[in-house]
């Protein structure tokens, strides 16, 4: 089962007697609070090794010669717009053109695979808190939380780039790998909500288990609330 794909992009300018705050608060919209960091995903940054730059530039231009930005398939303009206003809340940290580049990456990978982007986004909140150099415990890097050993099997599947560990430290690279996977989950479990639950728990542990049952697993749960929550804040049914 799919998840409807949307898309594009937006962009603010400033009025001409605007203030440079004033854009600031109204790029980030409204305040509807940040989700806490579950004790069971502790996350700890990490800074991109020296030479990744390089490396962002390959994935950057690997991503955008793969497919087309949203707004050239014709596709709704809000999207890129709703993932980046769902960044700034999820991560204030981050800096606009950081935050315009996941943004982009998110819709793209979302196109890519058939995805609502704000489901995409909804996982990446749930997996990372949005933070693109975040380490879990058991390992797992970037803003979906792919480990080396799977990261490393899929850009060998798809013949994408792979510098070692640090590629999922990019977060081109890492939506592309960490969406890609959960999509041949889904080819392989023949529904969403196993995929997911399979996307974090393992594969192993989710065979055998029934979509109703998936569904009702904590994680898949929260993934599913946030994704309406995010529909909810930006509009859409």
């Amino acid at each position: 089962m799919a998840l409807p794909a949307s898309a594009s992009a937006h962009r603010h300018r400033r009025a001409p007697h605007e203030r440079p705050d004033a854009l600031r608060a109204r790029r980030r919209g409204p305040n509807f609070g940040r989700s806490a960091i579950p004790a069971a995903l502790f996350l700890l940054a990490v800074t991109l090794p020296t030479g990744a730059r390089a490396l962002d530039r390959e994935w950057a231009a690997r991503g955008q010669a793969d497919i087309p930005d949203a707004a050239e398939l014709g596709l709704p303009s809000r999207a890129t717009h709703d993932v980046e206003l769902a960044l700034s809340k999820c991560r204030t940290q981050l800096a606009d053109v950081e935050r315009t580049r996941i943004a982009r990456a998110v819709n793209r990978e979302a196109t890519r695979h058939g995805y609502d982007p704000l489901f995409v986004q909804a996982l990446v909140e749930i997996e990372s808190t949005c933070a693109p150099h975040a380490r879990s415990r058991a390992g797992a890097l970037g803003l979906a939380q792919v480990r080396p050993g799977t990261g490393r099997a899929i850009a060998e599947e798809n013949g994408l780039p792979w510098r070692g560990a640090r590629t999922l430290l990019d977060p081109d690279a890492n939506l592309r790998l960490g969406i890609a996977y959960l999509r041949k989950l889904e080819a392989r479990f023949g529904d969403v909500r196993l995929a997911v639950a399979a996307y974090n728990l393992g594969p192993e542990r989710v065979a055998g288990m029934r979509p109703d049952r998936a569904r009702r697993t904590d994680y898949v749960r929260r993934v599913l609330r946030r994704w309406a929550r995010l529909r909810s804040e930006h509009g859409l049914s």
